[in-house]
């Protein structure tokens, strides 16, 4: 009888280890007719969705063993006409790795980095040169807020400081690519513990954001980038192209700002359950056709993940598929 009960309870310890998971980030992409989310969970696992489908776990092949996950990251590699899912993540031991489907975990370099860096912010994004060459470039920040960018095959280094304020302290940061006279031009935005948004360009200095309509003593909670693409988001030659802030303030409200412009505007967030708290953010374009819309994920507290698009409001993403606590 005692060793029935013992099972038994064993058995429900593991059922409470194996499927009491919670969801720690969230991260969306978009590609042509298909949007992509990722999910990092409690114990370490990675997972992704196809829209539409139930949640499939990403293999670790690759990876150290007892890997323990930190922060992870996607977005959309070019490789000719395809337009393939990378994922990138910061192991707690601040070693950082790239993952393709179908393949198996590979090590980026930290040649170049001080020794001991400490990884607090990983951001990657792709770059386009004068002659069409599609590059993956990745931006860090370290827990001393230093800055420092990453191109294959080269050691990392350094981004300027010049312009912030002194003892700065980086509390988010985003980036997006504008369109330039020899392919895209990088833009870096940060937010700072003061609360203030700067940004900078390649060969300049970071400047201030001025801007207006946030509510008084507000502060960020979260933050994010990205570049929005109106019109022919195909044919670029006919697009328009402008960069775009998202931000979530420490009451829960989401606001955006369009960087040619000077005023925030809020986010609608009819249909969020009633005293929501957000977790985690991810901004990207999803391209259902030749027009570019926006998406925007969130994770919040109650394990819920939603999605809001233009006039489209907020819908539940189904999570079937995760090994989630009730």
């Amino acid at each position: 009888m005692r060793k029935i009960l013992f099972s038994s309870f064993f058995l429900f310890l593991i059922s409470i280890i194996t499927l009491g998971q919670s969801i720690e980030d969230v991260k969306g992409l978009g590609k042509i007719s298909e949007t992509k989310l990722v999910s990092l969970l409690s114990d370490h696992s990675i997972w992704w969705s196809p829209e539409g489908k139930a949640w499939q776990k990403v293999p670790l092949q690759g990876l150290p063993a007892n890997s323990s996950m930190k922060l992870i990251e996607v977005y959309v590699k070019f490789a000719g006409t395809n337009k393939n899912t990378r994922l990138v993540a910061v192991l707690e031991d601040n070693s950082m790795w790239w993952y393709a489907d179908g393949g198996s975990w590979e090590k980026i370099s930290t040649a170049g980095l001080p020794k001991n860096a400490v990884v607090k912010i990983f951001k990657p994004y792709v770059k386009t040169g004068s002659f069409g060459s599609l590059d993956t470039r990745f931006v860090v920040v370290l827990d001393n807020n230093t800055m420092w960018w990453y191109a294959l095959d080269e050691p990392w280094r350094p981004v300027s400081s010049e312009g912030l304020p002194a003892g700065y302290v980086i509390t988010n940061l985003g980036s997006y690519q504008k369109v330039g006279m020899m392919g895209t031009e990088t833009r870096y935005m940060l937010t700072l513990s003061d609360n203030s948004v700067w940004w900078f360009a390649e060969g300049k200095k970071w400047q201030q954001l001025e801007s207006s309509g946030l509510p008084a003593n507000s502060t960020f909670k979260k933050f994010t980038a990205y570049m929005k693409i109106s019109g022919d988001a195909i044919f670029t030659r006919y697009a328009t192209w402008e960069g775009r802030l998202v931000g979530v303030l420490s009451d829960e409200s989401i606001w955006w700002f369009a960087t040619n412009g000077k005023t925030w505007k809020k986010l609608e967030t009819n249909g969020l359950p009633k005293g929501y708290k957000i977790r985690s953010l991810s901004v990207f374009q999803k391209y259902p056709g030749m027009m570019g819309e926006t998406r925007v994920i969130l994770l919040l507290e109650d394990n819920s993940v939603w999605w809001y698009g233009e006039n489209k409001g907020w819908s539940k993403v189904n999570t079937t598929g995760l090994p989630l606590s009730n």
